[in-house]
């Protein structure tokens, strides 16, 4: 039991982690190779703590190195033109459905790298599937908390 929490504290801190790095750099401060760089090393301390031989960096890198095309296919903008990875720029439905997918493909990657095995894919896919419910909920209800509402003045 005391591994289960043990765990339980990891995934949260490395959460928080991802918090961070979407909150800080959300309005497209860096450009695209230092964005690269810093999620390398961000997976390389992620590795780090959890002795897994490069599976979050590699994992990081292919949803950073994605990102461009994914937002893209759900923003109303195309590829060319430079897609900001926000809710004023996508809307509310179409963020929601880009992070999940992001945190999807992240998940799906680190499961399938780190245990995988043709005989328990099913279970696997549903707990990338329940990871990946929480941690967008939990990004999506920290983000409404910090992020300001325009309020239109009708007076």
């Amino acid at each position: 039991m005391n591994n289960f929490f043990h765990n339980i504290v990891w995934w949260a801190g490395i959460l928080l982690l991802q918090v961070f790095l979407i909150f800080y750099f959300n309005n497209n401060s860096l450009s695209r190779p230092n964005l690269l760089i810093l999620s390398f090393f961000v997976g390389l301390l992620v590795d780090s703590f959890t002795n897994s031989w490069g599976v979050h960096t590699s994992s990081l890198l292919l949803v950073i190195f994605l990102q461009p095309m994914l937002n893209s296919l759900l923003s109303r903008q195309t590829l060319s033109e430079n897609v900001n990875f926000s809710v004023a720029s996508m809307g509310g439905v179409r963020y929601g459905i880009a992070l999940f997918l992001f945190f999807f493909l992240y998940h799906l990657l680190i499961e399938f790298l780190w245990n995988f095995s043709l005989e328990q894919i099913p279970m696997q896919l549903l707990k990338v599937l329940i990871c990946t419910l929480l941690a967008t909920f939990i990004i999506l209800f920290i983000q409404s908390i910090f992020t300001p509402n325009k309020q239109i003045d009708n007076g």
